[in-house]
């Protein structure tokens, strides 16, 4: 079964470079595959800072400015102990580079080819 979504075609701005995305659907096996990416594999393979404690890794809340490193990511999720944010992976790709949901779940597909 597919998940229709209602977006045909959205203009998204990203560095000041305006593109049009063009897709009607993503299954519910894309984002299984998607949320299946292990969390800590991800964070390491990106160039974002961090630092490696027992079991998971600390670094700066995408959420909000700060100078201490209070989001924890873990296997599955990612915590901000000073915010109070939580998020699965998906919606940790949105906001960190300002994506769509299915933007999100599309570069994590490519991601885990």
């Amino acid at each position: 079964k597919r998940i229709y979504l209602n977006m045909i075609v959205m203009l998204h701005q990203k560095m000041d470079v305006m593109y049009v995305i063009n897709y009607m659907k993503i299954t519910k096996q894309q984002i299984s595959r998607a949320k299946s990416i292990d969390f800590l594999e991800l964070i390491e393979s990106l160039d974002i800072p961090y630092k490696q404690e027992s079991g998971h890794i600390k670094m700066l809340c995408v959420w909000h400015e700060e100078n201490t490193p209070s989001l924890a990511i873990y296997e599955d999720h990612c915590h901000c102990f000073a915010c109070g944010q939580h998020s699965d992976i998906i919606g940790f790709v949105m906001q960190v580079f300002k994506l769509s949901f299915q933007d999100a779940v599309i570069f994590l597909n490519k991601a885990n080819e």
